[in-house]
């Protein structure tokens, strides 16, 4: 069988590092078995782990700029005599619909010598998005939950600074194939061994050293609380109220998981299953039409993202002294009359 260079390319939110923690630990066991997690430029200090390569190969310049080290990258799997070589980073996302940034990914291949397999992971957009806009608040992202949903319901993805995160699934495989890519797609909702760590091996054909990967800790939970307070921050700057105000804000979700109302998880549902339905039809075993359409199906108690991350909380939040009783029940009562006095489900 030709040599294979599995490139895992996220998508985030989807246990990526746990993923890399794991096959991090079992490199030097994987190399005895013929699989290489090469230890060569953009690692970010564990093998297998290639986020500076998925940042470079976005940009010209900067790929350029590097040329040397993603040589000896090159030369290193190309002299490697088993049968794989692996790289990971959930960043290469970002390059997932970029064609110029796709042909710099496929040259370095190319002098590898081996055949070029992607491997996307995905999750039903809903969870998705409920997941990934809290982590890019904690990144900075600045506007209200109804326009980044508002806009990966309309452009399919979700855009800010260098990043770019796909929630149009079938579109971005059938770009990538477009480009003469082969890729494996896999469902984070089916993982083989209940973790993608455990998934993975089972796609490199070392499963039976996934033991004990299922069992693994979650390196990157999503952060339940101080997100109101980083929202403020990031949308209000140096207007944002004191600290101990926001804190006493984000008090009333405590433990809460914040989730998508039903109107949007039927626009979820309606935007995007009719091409989870075509990838199901391609790689079988996926099930994401049914996966989303459950999720959809889905009336979550509790606050809704749209309503606790938007304009409206800014102006209760902005300029108030601190928030009395009333002014926090006002705020509860407009997150959709959430029972506060449970914590949600993980």
């Amino acid at each position: 069988m030709a040599r294979r260079l599995y490139i895992h390319c996220g998508l985030h939110k989807t246990g990526s590092t746990a993923l890399q923690h794991q096959m991090s630990r079992l490199a030097d066991r994987l190399a005895e078995r013929g699989v290489l997690l090469p230890l060569t430029s953009g690692r970010h200090g564990r093998r297998g782990v290639h986020h500076g390569l998925a940042h470079h190969v976005a940009s010209a310049r900067r790929f350029a700029a590097r040329e040397q080290s993603y040589r000896a990258l090159a030369a290193e799997i190309a002299a490697f005599e088993g049968e794989a070589a692996y790289l990971s980073s959930e960043d290469f996302e970002a390059i997932l619909g970029e064609a110029p940034a796709l042909e710099r990914l496929k040259q370095l291949a190319e002098a590898t010598g081996a055949a070029l397999v992607l491997v996307l992971y995905l999750r039903s957009q809903i969870e998705y998005a409920e997941s990934l806009y809290l982590q890019s608040l904690r990144m900075g992202y600045p506007d209200p939950a109804d326009a980044a949903l508002a806009a990966v319901l309309d452009t399919g993805t979700l855009r800010w600074r260098r990043w770019c995160y796909h929630f149009d699934y079938q579109a971005v495989v059938a770009g990538l194939e477009a480009q003469g890519f082969e890729v494996r797609v896999r469902s984070y909702h089916r993982l083989v061994g209940g973790s993608t760590a455990s998934d993975m091996l089972d796609l490199l054909g070392q499963g039976d050293l996934a033991e004990d990967t299922a069992a693994a800790v979650r390196r990157n939970p999503t952060r339940r609380a101080g997100n109101i307070a980083q929202f403020a921050r990031n949308a209000l700057g140096e207007e944002a109220p004191p600290a101990e105000h926001l804190a006493a804000i984000d008090a009333l979700l405590g433990d809460l998981r914040v989730r998508l109302g039903p109107e949007l998880r039927a626009a979820f549902a309606a935007r995007f299953d009719p091409g989870n339905a075509l990838l199901d039809q391609r790689f079988p075993g996926l099930a994401l039409a049914e996966t989303l359409s459950s999720h959809a199906a889905e009336v979550p108690e509790g606050p809704r993202l749209e309503h606790v991350f938007s304009k409206a909380t800014l102006e209760q939040v902005q300029g108030a002294g601190a928030p009395t009783e009333s002014h926090l029940a006002q705020l509860t009562a407009m997150w959709r009359g959430a029972d506060l006095t449970e914590a949600g489900s993980a």
